[in-house]
């Protein structure tokens, strides 16, 4: 009866030890998949590991023809945020151009970052929709009253006369 139950013990560790095995490649070709749809000619490497509001967060380098960026993604596979690299020289005339007068020199180094958003309607007691915007580990980003109204502009209809015949 002992060596049934041991034997039995150990089997079980064994599944669960597997299962998580495969879980957690599963997990990593998630995150490997989005890398390579939204970076396809690019070098990738992990650099980092955290958790952000329960959910585990990769932070990765990226790295390209055109240059160097950041990412952070999700077990999911969804972008708290991730680089766009670029050419910094093509960059700087476009910013120098925006940026004249607000800074005392011309931006050196431009990066460019996007994230990904969640949107959600919802209606209040009184019937009103606001919408809800959540980051890619479900945190609150911001929540927007729905958009009043604009009252309609009224044309002034000028009168012609015209002269009629008599």
């Amino acid at each position: 009866m002992r060596k049934t139950l041991v034997c039995s013990v150990l089997a079980l560790g064994l599944v669960a030890g597997t299962a998580d095995a495969a879980k957690e490649k599963k997990q990593e070709s998630e995150v490997q998949k989005a890398l390579k749809d939204r970076y396809p000619d690019a070098q990738t490497t992990i650099a980092r590991t955290g958790e952000v509001n329960g959910v585990k967060v990769y932070d990765v380098n990226v790295t390209t023809k055109e240059g160097e960026s950041t990412a952070k993604i999700t077990d999911y596979g969804d972008f708290l945020m991730f680089g766009v690299p670029r050419d910094a020289n093509a960059i700087k005339t476009e910013m120098s151009r925006y940026a004249t007068g607000i800074f005392k020199t011309a931006p050196s180094d431009v990066d460019l970052y996007r994230s990904d958003l969640y949107l959600v309607d919802f209606k209040n007691p009184n019937g009103k929709t606001f919408t809800a915007k959540f980051d890619a580990v479900g945190r609150l980003v911001d929540i927007s009253a729905p958009a009043k109204p604009r009252p309609k502009r009224r044309r002034c209809a000028r009168r012609r006369s015209r002269a009629t015949p008599t």
